[in-house]
């Protein structure tokens, strides 16, 4: 993914995380990262609506929405969109739960760094173009383009 452009929505109440997290970016060679924070949840949503991103990074903890909450909301008009969780919390079971709700990673600041950061988004939009491309196997008929009968029975609902 050298000399790409990847477009990053941060919802990140603290604007001393924002800047370090806008830093790190800046150490990371060959890639251009554009960042667009917002520090509540509901003004990234609108945000996501209006402009197109590459990924989002999101706390847990916002002013307006908290814990898995603020997942379940993300997630839900991020359709298609890799979700990374950056927070202070280091809950192993906030991470499961995370994950099964659909997040792609999800980092603990105390432990960020750039390669960290860099290897995380590069291996989350991977990780969601597979996982796209794989659903799409399982309702299309690789040979004719046709739904196939699991995909048929999801559209009759």
């Amino acid at each position: 993914m050298s000399d790409k452009k990847i477009k990053i929505l941060l919802i990140e109440d603290s604007k001393a995380d924002a800047i370090l997290i806008g830093e790190l970016l800046g150490e990371i060679k060959n890639v251009h990262f554009e960042l667009a924070c917002c520090e509540r949840l509901e003004a990234g949503l609108k945000l996501m609506e209006k402009e197109n991103v590459d990924i989002i990074i999101t706390d847990l903890m916002l002013p307006d929405s908290e814990g898995i909450e603020t997942l379940n909301r993300v997630m839900a008009q991020a359709k298609g969109l890799p979700v990374i969780v950056l927070t202070g919390i280091s809950d192993v079971q906030i991470a499961i739960s995370s994950a099964e709700i659909g997040v792609q990673d999800f980092l603990v600041k105390e432990y960020l760094n750039s390669h960290l950061l860099n290897k995380t988004i590069h291996l989350a939009i991977e990780r969601q173009k597979k996982q796209e491309k794989l659903y799409a196997m399982s309702y299309i008929d690789e040979l004719t383009g046709l739904y196939n009968r699991r995909g048929f029975f999801k559209l009759a609902k």
